[in-house]
């Protein structure tokens, strides 16, 4: 079978080449494709769950989001200058219009509790990354 299609594409192997660039040309010039990240294409226009999205977003806000990137040519992010640059760029960012909310990690809210000494694996986790704290405590009290 496999020897067959090998044939098969070497007889027609100008053919194939000429086909498929053919196809690359029409997908990248002829024909309109895109990518659509709009949930909307998969509503229809008289769509009730639709329609009442819309009036909640009109009523209340969109949630549009933009993310900046802070990227140390040191490659250091946890440096007195850099935060102080993250700082910075938090208190600018509440002053774009219509900015509801501005999350980083100067303003984030940081939550921790002590896990109970426990003889599973997660333990070691919890000393080196207390952020884990919450999830990985739930398995200690499973695995203990």
């Amino acid at each position: 079978m496999i020897k067959q299609y090998a044939q098969w594409v070497i007889r027609w192997r100008y053919f194939i080449i000429l086909a498929t660039l053919i196809l690359v040309a029409l997908a990248t010039r002829g024909f309109p494709l895109r990518f659509d990240t709009d949930y909307r294409v998969f509503f229809s226009e008289p769509n009730p769950q639709l329609i009442a999205f819309d009036d909640l977003q009109n009523t209340y806000t969109k949630n549009d989001n933009v993310m900046f990137v802070l990227a140390p040519q040191d490659g250091q992010v946890f440096t007195n200058k850099t935060l102080e640059a993250v700082e910075w760029l938090t208190n600018e960012a509440w002053q774009i219009s219509y900015s509801i909310r501005v999350d980083s990690i100067t303003n984030f809210q940081y939550t921790y509790m002590v896990c109970p000494p426990c003889r599973c694996w997660g333990r070691a986790l919890l000393l080196c990354f207390p952020i884990l704290v919450i999830a990985i405590s739930e398995v200690c009290y499973l695995v203990s």
